[in-house]
């Protein structure tokens, strides 16, 4: 396995801009990279890192409760999204799990119209969703502005204030016609980055991607699955071997 310097991998990224810096990979200037050598670092930069790894969101979750009659998916695909897009773990049930298992609760519920549609009790950490409220104002809207609010509640409860960006959906709005007419759909780094309290306090951890090295060196890596990452695990015992530390065969060695 061809042997690249870590900083010098990461410094990479930077040469797009310097045509002619000498890439520390391929040992040539960047601007007479052919495809040929891109392809060639590309494997040599993936054999070093050993490939990327998801890492699952860590702790307990924001926990959407689904009380309604309503049988669709909103409430699945609003935590599909929060996971896809920000590595927040958020479960969506019909059965309330484990106290431990929960960030914060979001129930939804089939309550009554004249019911608030949207309700924070910040200090329960516990929000609820009035569905009921929501059809009777407009059963054409009615899936839109329900994961709207699913994404309002969630960031509310988890102590996100209102956004200065006037796209996010955490708006102070007073209809849901106000909701309608804000252009996003959902929010952005700001907002998330305001529930990084409440994620440090109940240890919370989001999830990533890592390189299946740094896995290793940060010492939780999965067992290797292939040669590449075996080589990795090796080169990382004798580096670490030199440094006068001992750590266990990989996980799976008798």
């Amino acid at each position: 396995m061809v042997r690249i310097a870590f900083f010098l991998v990461l410094a990479s990224s930077a040469l797009a801009a310097t045509g002619d810096a000498i890439d520390p990979v391929m040992g040539k200037p960047v601007s007479e990279l052919t495809e040929e050598d891109k392809a060639i670092r590309r494997q040599r930069i993936m054999e070093f890192q050993g490939g990327m790894i998801e890492v699952e969101p860590q702790g307990p979750r924001f926990c959407i409760l689904d009380c309604r009659k309503n049988d669709d998916d909103i409430p699945e695909k609003v935590a599909s999204d929060f996971l896809g897009k920000f590595k927040i773990g958020v479960m969506a049930v019909r059965e309330k799990p484990e106290a431990g298992d929960i960030l914060a609760l979001i129930e939804v519920t089939d309550g009554s119209e004249e019911a608030p549609v949207l309700a924070i009790y910040p200090e329960e950490r516990r929000a609820t969703v009035n569905s009921g409220s929501i059809l009777r104002q407009g059963a054409a809207e009615y899936a839109r502005r329900l994961e709207r609010e699913l994404w309002r509640a969630i960031c509310f409860v988890g102590g996100a204030g209102y956004s200065p960006s006037s796209n996010s959906l955490v708006q102070p709005i007073f209809t849901l016609e106000e909701l309608d007419a804000i252009n996003s759909k959902g929010v952005n780094m700001v907002t998330i980055s305001q529930l990084a309290p409440l994620f440090a306090k109940c240890g919370v951890r989001k999830g990533s991607k890592i390189s299946y090295r740094n896995a290793v060196r940060q010492g939780w890596a999965p067992p290797p699955t292939n040669d590449i990452q075996r080589a990795v695990w090796e080169d990382e015992q004798r580096r670490k071997a030199a440094q006068g530390r001992e750590d266990p065969p990989a996980p799976g060695d008798k």
